[in-house]
């Protein structure tokens, strides 16, 4: 793999190009997503999208922000604003 892709994507690139499932966590998906996009693996795009769709939280949505901001991740504000709120509310509670 090309020096661009972040450390430990590899691996689960590798899995999706040749067996078409990889695992998708969390930790990763960022990662894949952003190989996804810039090697055109539009399935692998699609199930990390569909991965954040169902994951998206409050305790996560910050590294989020950061790729909706530089164009790689698309969401509506309102799903966006949601996840704000929640994480703000949380955050003053402490």
């Amino acid at each position: 793999m090309h020096a661009k892709v972040a450390d430990g994507i590899g691996i689960f690139i590798f899995r999706f190009i040749y067996y078409e499932q990889t695992t998708i966590n969390g930790n990763n998906v960022l990662g894949l997503l952003y190989t996804a996009k810039k090697y055109m693996l539009p399935e692998l795009e699609d199930k990390c999208k569909d991965f954040l769709d169902k994951e998206l939280a409050p305790s996560n949505v910050c590294p989020v922000l950061d790729q909706v901001l530089s164009g790689l991740l698309h969401f509506s504000p309102p799903v966006l604003m949601l996840h704000f709120a929640s994480l703000s509310i949380y955050l003053s509670i402490f």
